[in-house]
């Protein structure tokens, strides 16, 4: 008889040891979809970030600064096309 409760306790040993494992394992494949919700809500967050960026644009400043940027533009092109037609002859007079 005592050597069936022995066995019988070694057996509900492996089976706890067993249980202990199995949770083990299971929190971990927890912890890692934890990890995973945790950097695809922090690329949401990124991505509205960014939607909000294209969309929430102030267009009267965007083509004002576009505006003065082409004039600048076209303000250096003038330029060197001046400055391009001078010659030597030009500097001596």
């Amino acid at each position: 008889m005592a050597n069936g409760l022995r066995a019988s306790l070694a057996n509900l040993d492996q089976a706890l040891n067993h249980i202990s494992d199995e949770r083990g394992a299971a929190g971990s494949r927890l912890n890692e979809l934890d990890q995973v919700g945790a950097l695809g809500s922090a690329r949401d967050v990124d991505l509205k970030g960014t939607l909000s960026t294209l969309e929430d644009i102030d267009y009267v400043k965007t083509i004002s600064e576009f505006t003065v940027t082409q004039t600048g533009v076209q303000a250096a092109l003038a330029s060197y096309a001046k400055i391009s037609q001078t010659s030597l002859f030009d500097y001596l007079r």
